[in-house]
């Protein structure tokens, strides 16, 4: 009696497909599946991290330097108003523009005069004039006597401001001295600072 012999492979629908994912091998579609989703998940959670970052870092630069986009009011009797909200460090910073550059103003009642540190002086274009001493809290020094034509804050502009120039003095910011602080009317309540420069 003959017996039939079993064909000992499968049709293509029946095989298993052997793929290697990261070093190991995947036997069929449902293995893969779950590991294409593994997969995707692992991208997402690197892209909710990513974003989380980025807004933690925008909200740490606010809390440093909040008063980079300042406005200000201009009231019915022409005087200018504006309102600075104090950084994390305790410190008043705005921008503003000299000669129409934008820069970066750090309020400095202990100062005499605007104090430009000498690179920014070079980029925004201001000329040296004579040296003269000046006395720090580091010690004493020298400026370059200058004039800044145009100093803008939001809607408060001033011409014609006597500043230093000072090749010592490394920082990203213009310190605001007296001799433009004592032009405005400054108002502090909590961390907020009113500044009101008047009608003529």
């Amino acid at each position: 009696m003959e017996h039939g012999r079993k064909n000992s492979n499968h049709s293509g629908d029946d095989q298993d497909i052997g793929i290697k994912v990261d070093g190991r091998e995947i036997s069929n579609h449902a293995d893969l599946g779950r590991s294409v989703g593994r997969g995707m998940i692992v991208v997402a959670w690197i892209g909710i991290i990513a974003i989380l970052a980025y807004f933690l870092q925008k909200l740490s630069d606010h809390q440093s330097f909040p008063n980079q986009n300042i406005t200000g009011v201009v009231t019915a009797d022409g005087s200018r108003q504006i309102t600075l909200q104090r950084s994390r460090n305790g410190h008043y910073f705005v921008t503003g523009k000299i000669n129409g550059v934008k820069v970066r103003f750090l309020l400095d009642t202990g100062a005499t005069n605007v104090s430009v540190p000498m690179d920014i002086a070079t980029k925004i274009g201001l000329k040296k004039g004579i040296s003269y001493p000046i006395r720090t809290a580091n010690g004493t020094g020298q400026e370059f006597a200058t004039v800044i034509k145009s100093l803008t804050i939001g809607p408060i502009k001033l011409t014609n401001v006597r500043a230093g120039i000072n090749p010592n003095y490394n920082s990203e910011s213009i310190l605001l001295g007296m001799n433009v602080l004592k032009k405005f009317r400054m108002v502090q309540q909590d961390d907020k600072l009113t500044i009101q420069q008047l009608s003529k």
